[in-house]
């Protein structure tokens, strides 16, 4: 996990599709709390992650947690 700020390279950069960028709502939640929130939930989500030989978490398991 990564907290980013807002940058014009945002426009230009590719991400691969297994790669999720959460834009949280500011007048739901702090930002920094919600990154701290899952990254004290790493063990969860990586318990939540389904596959055999390569993990995968799916965005809608995420919702859950």
């Amino acid at each position: 996990m990564a907290f980013v700020r807002k940058s014009d390279k945002w426009e230009t950069t590719t991400f691969q599709k297994s790669v999720a960028i959460l834009k949280p709502d500011k007048s739901k939640v702090n930002p920094k709390y919600l990154f701290y929130k899952l990254l004290d939930s790493t063990n969860l989500l990586i318990n939540k992650a389904g596959g055999t030989s390569q993990k995968n978490l799916l965005l809608t398991e995420t919702k859950k947690v």
